[in-house]
């Protein structure tokens, strides 16, 4: 095993998805200098062994992966919430309430699905942004208190444009992680 998909790519693998490509598909390499390329309109990123979830095969740290490294695409995340189970994804959120990811994961889970899962709704926690500022256009915040997020997405479930801020020149810089 040299290279492993991770994030997105993984997700599409492990639950047999059929899907657009996303923007950008990230691989843990475990030999070799990781990089990052652009390779026919889509971004490569190779990681050292140290960025691997634990289980490759966990879903849900793919998904943590996915939105930490990969950031946001509904459309897969809506295929993947159609695939999983809804009892799983209710104990892996309810183990880590506080997590970032976990809170924007809930979120998108019950904004794509259109429905609640059995959580009580967040306590007092600082609110985190669903999109990244600095790396897409977003809308004004509007708080879930539900989830502790701002959602600051461009739309709703029934169309949701994510624009990314991306780089005038299209390449990406040789960097090593």
């Amino acid at each position: 095993m040299q290279i492993v998909a991770v994030g997105y790519q993984a997700l599409l693998e492990i639950l047999q998805l059929k899907a657009m490509p996303h923007y950008r598909a990230s691989y843990i390499k475990y030999k070799g200098k990781p990089r990052s390329i652009l390779a026919n309109s889509q971004e490569i990123h190779e990681y050292s062994k140290s960025y691997a979830p634990k289980d490759l095969q966990d879903v849900f740290g793919q998904l943590k992966f996915a939105l930490k490294y990969d950031g946001i695409n509904l459309d897969v995340l809506a295929l993947v919430f159609q695939k999983l189970d809804k009892d799983s994804l209710t104990r892996w959120i309810k183990k880590r309430p506080t997590s970032k990811y976990t809170r924007v994961i809930w979120f998108l889970y019950e904004m794509l699905v259109d429905e609640k899962l059995d959580i009580e709704d967040s306590k007092r926690l600082k609110h985190v942004d669903v999109l990244d500022e600095q790396k897409y256009f977003t809308a004004k915040p509007q708080k879930s208190s539900r989830h502790g997020v701002n959602n600051n997405l461009l739309g709703n479930k029934d169309f949701c444009a994510i624009l990314r801020k991306t780089p005038t020149d299209l390449t990406l810089n040789q960097q090593t992680r």
